[in-house]
């Protein structure tokens, strides 16, 4: 009898650790994310900003802001080219697993230091964590520019 009572404890105990975890992963699946990537065509020497959603949850995109080092902040949703009508451009929804290009202007330049970008949302929550990368369409080759870590021995 007491055996069974064990077992059944271990099995209770089992069950809600699986059950809490298996809880907690579906909860984190439909929280809303956001991939930024900022990539610099070597070749044609222009810059495109890539917003992809890798969440379950569709995303209203409502505005971005720049923050460069040389000119200081850059308002609110200025940093598109000028053939682009902005009540066009924003707000813009992008569905669960699905990517929005937009073509950044020409006055601002590829820096690992100086662009910094900011996504916000519809509801104002703020992406700000990007990735920056290289492309070389001529030559198909991709390249990440984030900066080494500085290593010493």
């Amino acid at each position: 009898m007491q055996i069974f009572n064990s077992i059944s404890l271990i099995l209770a105990i089992y069950g809600a650790i699986v059950s809490t975890i298996l809880g907690i992963n579906q909860i984190l699946s439909y929280s809303k994310r956001l991939k930024i990537i900022i990539q610099y065509n070597a070749f044609y020497e222009n810059m495109f900003l890539i917003i992809a959603n890798i969440s379950r949850r569709p995303i209203t995109i409502m505005g971005l802001s720049a923050n460069t080092s040389g000119c200081g902040p850059v308002p609110l949703n200025s940093m598109f080219r000028d053939d682009e009508c902005l009540g066009e451009i924003f707000p813009f929804t992008i569905k669960p697993f699905e990517t929005r290009n937009l073509k950044i202007h020409e006055f601002f330049s590829f820096d690992n230091e100086t662009l910094s970008l900011t996504v916000y949302d519809i509801q104002r929550k703020a992406y700000s964590k990007n990735n920056k990368q290289i492309i070389n369409p001529k030559w198909r080759f991709v390249e990440n520019s984030t900066p080494p870590s500085n290593t010493t021995n």
